[in-house]
């Protein structure tokens, strides 16, 4: 097994220790194979020196972290993302359907705390 180094991690989420020492857990992260989704693996190509994972119960592979969307969203949330999410939903709020669309890609249930649904709306 082998994964990601931390300087690769930092790279791919635009990462600077300097500016962003609250982030670094994100890369730490994505580097550490103890924090890969479960059923997920990591390897490296000796042909093209890069790093592949694979989701071991279905056999297929792919390039990117699988957790790779929710770091960078992470990164995106805690640099104004939210603040500025919020704003264009006061501009132009998203419909009933686009709402629901959005729960039903998050997985979001009806019982789940009023601040998660919330998310669903930005």
């Amino acid at each position: 097994m082998a994964g990601l180094l931390h300087e690769e991690a930092m790279a791919l989420l635009m990462l600077s220790p300097e500016t962003d020492g609250e982030l670094m857990w994100c890369a730490q992260e994505v580097s550490d194979p103890k924090f890969m989704p479960e059923g997920w693996a990591a390897f490296n190509d000796p042909n093209s020196k890069r790093t592949f994972y694979q989701n071991q119960a279905e056999g297929s592979t792919q390039w990117e972290h699988p957790a790779m969307e929710f770091y960078k969203g992470a990164v995106f949330m805690a640099r104004g993302g939210r603040e500025e999410l919020e704003a264009m939903a006061g501009k132009d709020p998203p419909s009933e359907e686009e709402i629901q669309d959005m729960a039903d890609y998050l997985n979001i249930e009806e019982d789940d705390s009023a601040g998660v649904k919330r998310v669903a709306r930005l």
